[in-house]
């Protein structure tokens, strides 16, 4: 999807939004459709056998790098370490939303569900976007 996005967009920027949507449905997609191997990746990733973990995410290491480069193109007020600090954060959104999605169901008294894949990535797109094209904040 995202080599899509490059041929449409050859000639300016790729929207932050649309590679999120490149980046985010596919798990969506496979959260709806087999739940219980999230549900086992979210415990390899908060499992403290540091071996497990870097067996595991070293399996995502060249998407993470394609998608950091995307996003670089994009997020041109960025300095890299910002943009690592933003993605870490936008990764996080999205293993909690693969892995927790029962929960929210839950705390929202069933308002809120998880049960249609467009809608779970439209919302996560709009939530991570916006972090992702926020002004730099200066650190207090």
């Amino acid at each position: 999807m995202l080599e899509e996005l490059n041929e449409i967009y050859t000639e300016r920027e790729v929207p932050v939004e649309k590679i999120l949507y490149a980046l985010l449905i596919p798990g969506i997609r496979l959260c709806f459709s087999n739940p219980h191997f999230l549900r086992f990746a979210g415990q390899i990733v908060s499992d403290p056998d540091q071996e497990v973990y870097h067996i595991f995410v070293s399996q995502f290491e060249r998407v993470f790098k394609r998608f950091r480069d995307a996003f670089k193109c994009s997020l041109t007020h960025l300095p890299e370490h910002e943009l690592m600090w933003r993605m870490h954060f936008l990764i996080g959104a999205m293993i909690h939303t693969w892995t927790n999605h029962s929960g929210l169901n839950w705390l929202s008294g069933g308002v809120c569900k998880l049960n249609n894949e467009e809608e779970v990535a439209n919302r996560l797109i709009g939530f991570c976007s916006a972090g992702l094209k926020a002004p730099l904040v200066k650190l207090i």
